[in-house]
């Protein structure tokens, strides 16, 4: 995206993931980053809000933003979803939690399987991942689950430099389709091919979630509570865009 200052005022008020007084936006990748020095309360250095949103808010934000504009037009910003309403979008929207590739389980979970072997631990890391994923597809035919065949020698490079355990995600959330989107449809100027790219792409991959978000959509309004016109209209992150930070959390802070 171009220099912001060509993004009129009305669209650059939408973008409020770049007010977050707690992450510096870089405008090369539209990626946050942790702010942890904020003039207004320079001693603070918002460590756990940073981890809220970079490792599961950030991602649930983005494609409820995304949705929102493609889908359903007449929900409220992220930040200012009501609780109970955002329980409900969250838990089709926010990041799988990561699977345990290992571990300890009673009572023993489904498809895991323990091995008492012993190894030599004076063996190579390449021999020892071709032994060992060589009893893990044994088991898997057992249990006629998908094999991964004879892999062990692209395992052992894998483990050599950091292998990705499932569920993990450690690729920052780029919110360049979202802002292209908004350039595209208030007519600020044309997309470039970078950006139509990103919009195509992010626009596809959000299309699996549209159903399950309504359906979603629909029993939250079955089970609305009934004091929902009393409750919270924001989210947490709302205090800590800019302007709310100032006027409410460091004024708070200060009189504590």
């Amino acid at each position: 995206m171009k220099n912001q200052l060509e993004i009129p005022e009305t669209v650059l008020k939408r973008w409020w993931w770049r007010r977050l007084v707690f992450v510096k936006f870089d405008e090369e990748t539209h990626t946050t980053q942790w702010n942890n020095y904020v003039p207004e309360h320079p001693s603070y250095g918002f460590s756990m809000e940073w981890n809220m949103w970079h490792r599961k808010d950030e991602l649930e934000a983005f494609r409820f933003e995304l949705l929102r504009r493609l889908f359903f037009t007449d929900l409220p910003e992220w930040i200012y979803l009501p609780a109970w309403l955002g329980s409900w979008t969250g838990g089709i929207l926010a990041p799988k939690p990561q699977r345990s590739v290992c571990g300890l389980f009673s009572p023993p979970k489904p498809n895991y399987v323990s091995f008492d072997w012993m190894w030599d631990l004076e063996a190579s890391d390449e021999s020892l991942c071709e032994h060992f994923i060589m009893f893990i597809n044994e088991e898997r035919q057992e249990r006629k689950l998908p094999t991964s065949g004879v892999i062990g020698r692209i395992i052992g490079k894998q483990l050599k430099h950091g292998d990705k355990r499932r569920g993990e995600r450690n690729r920052q959330v780029s919110w360049l389709a979202v802002e292209a989107h908004d350039v595209k449809l208030h007519k600020v100027r044309q997309l470039t091919d970078g950006e139509r790219s990103r919009l195509s792409k992010a626009t596809r991959e959000m299309a699996a979630f549209e159903s399950p978000l309504r359906e979603a959509l629909e029993m939250a309004n079955k089970h609305k509570p009934q004091n929902h016109q009393n409750s919270p209209q924001e989210h947490l992150q709302a205090r800590f865009v800019r302007e709310n930070f100032q006027e409410r959390f460091a004024s708070r802070i200060q009189r504590g």
